[in-house]
């Protein structure tokens, strides 16, 4: 990181300017401005933004906006930056809350935002673009939350955090690399309730020391690099949960998913537990989708799973009615198909105070799976049988035949 050296003319290019500084809060408040100056702020200061703001910053070394330590920027408005080197750069950590900002760089100095600490996002709507300059760069660590971020790096990283990253609360993150990794998450990334794609069109797009995945969409594509996803020898702690995860090579599972869909493009798509799919899925042909023992894929109303490739069912394809599955069938699929008490063939379903009885003529296998997609009973069985469950719709398959039932 570049030294940062404490002006003398901190506040003289603000009140230059006529915007409205407050030495005791350290507070510079931004309505409908345009200027092409640079901003030098002391440590603690607070930007906050009204209206539509905008920096042309021309020069090819410096920072649009320095800050000699820690920074906030706030405020519903926008800041649109282009500058000829750094947008941001902080000595101290960087909040930025509520805020939309706009960034493009030509430089090649330490990040379009960065500092040597750490930064925060909370419920922004942050776009970066750089030539030659990384995205963000953070010596501490990245956080963000419930925000949307997209950063396209032409030809270097586009996040490089040397702390964890962390990515939660319904967040979406969007990162493009022309040359370089898309992220470096050297302490770790941790994603929890969010959308993450990131795509480095020659190179690894993801480096870092171990991977958490929760209740999350995410993807890690690449163009012509060996490897999707690389982690340090040694050091890896990858974990899936609830997750949809998407990947251009082989991943690296220190232990089982859970309740997730994994894809390798080109490969195997694997569920683990219990799945729901949440959006159209097509498979090609050479790629397998493989079910794990007790595994529950679930296609619910609306939605289409193309398989022009092998099924491998060790497991539960649960078709509710309305959702479509195409391709290849083998192993247990149910078909949500009927309602209410059935008899088919001398099979009869019905439910009553908390109990679901199944009946069967002969000696059958029955396999129960509630609406969310999950097993909650496997038999084999001949005559009546009762299963105690808890309230809610079910789907019985005996033999060939489906039932729905309410209990």
């Amino acid at each position: 990181m570049r030294k940062i050296f404490t002006s003398v003319l901190v506040l003289f290019p603000l009140l230059a300017w006529g915007q409205n500084w407050n030495e005791t809060t350290k507070t510079l408040q931004l309505v409908n401005v345009t200027r092409s100056e640079s901003i030098t702020l002391p440590d603690g200061a607070t930007i906050v933004l009204s209206g539509e703001n905008k920096i042309n910053y021309p020069l090819t070394e410096g920072a649009a906006i320095t800050a000699e330590g820690s920074l906030r920027i706030q405020g519903e408005g926008s800041l649109d930056i282009q500058s000829g080197y750094e947008a941001i750069h902080a000595a101290g950590d960087i909040t930025i809350e509520g805020s939309t900002l706009t960034i493009r760089t030509e430089g090649e100095g330490d990040g379009a935002i960065a500092t040597d600490a750490s930064i925060s996002m909370d419920g922004c709507d942050i776009s970066i673009t750089t030539a030659t300059d990384d995205g963000i760069m953070a010596d501490g660590s990245l956080s963000i939350t419930n925000s949307n971020l997209n950063i396209q790096a032409e030809a270097e990283e586009g996040i490089v955090c040397y702390g964890v990253v962390n990515i939660t609360g319904n967040s979406a993150v969007d990162i493009y690399s022309g040359a370089k990794e898309a992220m470096e998450a050297h302490e770790g990334l941790v994603v929890s309730g969010s959308e993450v794609t990131l795509v480095a069109a020659d190179y690894e797009p993801l480096y870092g020391d171990g991977v958490q995945i929760d209740n999350s969409t995410f993807k890690a594509l690449r163009g012509n690099a060996a490897s999707a996803l690389s982690l340090r020898e040694g050091e890896i702690s990858y974990t899936i949960r609830n997750s949809w995860v998407e990947s251009s090579d082989p991943i690296a599972l220190m232990e089982e998913p859970v309740n997730s869909f994994v894809r390798i493009l080109g490969a195997t798509n694997t569920v683990y537990g219990n799945y729901t799919l949440v959006g159209d899925v097509t498979l090609p042909e050479g790629e397998a989708l493989m079910l794990t023992e007790g595994s529950t894929l679930t296609i619910p109303e609306g939605i289409t799973l193309t398989n022009s490739g092998t099924l491998a069912n060790a497991g539960t394809i649960v078709i509710q009615q309305g959702g479509v599955m195409e391709g290849e069938e083998n192993g247990e699929i149910i078909r949500d198909s009927a309602t209410g008490i059935e008899d088919i063939e001398g099979a009869k379903v019905y439910a009553q105070e908390g109990t679901v009885y199944v009946q069967t003529p002969s000696r059958m296998k029955v396999a129960i799976v509630s609406i969310s997609g999950a097993t909650v009973a496997r038999a084999e069985q001949e005559g009546l049988q009762s299963y105690s469950l808890p309230k809610g719709i079910y789907i019985i398959c005996i033999g060939e035949q489906t039932f729905k039932v309410r209990n």
